[in-house]
């Protein structure tokens, strides 16, 4: 799946990767303890003992399955910018994902924007913008598959609507900013050139302008 135009990885020195797989141990250990703080196990094994297994198999090979459907739509979006391999997107997905588990803010999505900077050099700013894309795209594509299914239900539960209206105005704003804003290029260049800010910083200002409309 990857493009055979792209050259080829450079493997990470030794040394490197000792260092990285040495912090991400470390990371690992620290953050397993304290998520496992206060847990009961015996409710726990309670709980595993009742577990029909074929869904839980049926959820260890959706879940990869997820990720990679995740990692392809993303990749169409990243291209905008240059060549992203698959396998690239798949990774900082992954990671990304898996750093929004523990950290707070969503700070995951940070991660898989660093993931790919890496790699492909696209801009962080431009990575990272698409990454919120996916999220209002995501809003809005829960209000309305909530909504469809709620339409099959004889009476609608009470905490549907405290959920629904902040997914779906963050949906329909984001939405109109998506529309909106690149249509409005002139005007923030404009904008920026009266800016009272050194020379070097309104440069610096319309760099990350230009990859985020």
């Amino acid at each position: 799946m990857d493009d055979p135009t792209l050259p080829p990885e450079q493997p990470a020195p030794p040394r490197s990767n000792f260092l990285h797989w040495a912090i991400a141990l470390l990371l690992a250990g620290v953050l397993l303890y304290y998520s496992l703080r206060g847990i009961d196990w015996h409710q726990v094994w309670s709980t595993l003992a009742s577990t029909r297994l074929g869904y839980v198999a049926f959820m260890v090979l959706l879940s990869p399955v997820s990720l990679l459907l995740r990692a392809v739509r993303w990749r169409v979006l990243l291209q905008a910018g240059g060549p992203v391999r698959v396998s690239t997107a798949f990774w900082a997905t992954c990671a990304g994902y898996f750093g929004n588990n523990f950290l707070p803010a969503r700070a995951g999505e940070l991660i898989r924007t660093m993931a790919v900077d890496a790699e492909a050099k696209l801009g962080r700013t431009f990575i990272l913008t698409t990454a919120l894309a996916e999220r209002i795209v995501d809003a809005v594509a829960l209000v309305l598959i909530s909504s469809l299914v709620l339409l099959t239900l004889p009476s609608r539960p009470g905490w549907y609507a405290t959920a629904a209206k902040p997914f779906a105005i963050i949906g329909i704003c984001g939405v109109l900013g998506i529309a909106i804003l690149p249509k409005l290029d002139r005007f923030w260049h404009n904008l920026l050139d009266h800016t009272p800010v050194p020379e070097r910083f309104r440069s610096k200002l319309k760099h990350i302008l230009e990859q985020i409309l």
